[in-house]
């Protein structure tokens, strides 16, 4: 099992904690360093953004997440057991 993989299992609404802090860590530090973003509603509004364009995205691309599951914009993902695959 990967270390991504392992860090993926942990979840909240069956929604990987990694995936959701990375986005929102990303968001701050581009926010911070490449457009100089100094105000919390500016960050705010940053991270929304790149959570709407990670959205779009899947959609786009056709990978079903829970999160585009929840807002009612595609299917329930599959998932795969990973502890009983190989």
């Amino acid at each position: 099992m990967s270390v991504v993989t392992r860090l993926r299992a942990y979840k909240i609404a069956d929604m990987p904690i990694f995936d959701l802090f990375g986005t929102i860590v990303l968001a701050l530090l581009v926010g911070y360093f490449v457009l100089q973003l100094r105000n919390g509603l500016d960050f705010t509004l940053w991270v929304a953004i790149v959570f709407m364009v990670g959205i779009v995205t899947h959609i786009v691309f056709g990978v079903n997440t829970m999160l585009g599951y929840y807002l009612g914009l595609c299917g329930k993902p599959s998932r795969v057991d990973i502890k009983n695959s190989k």
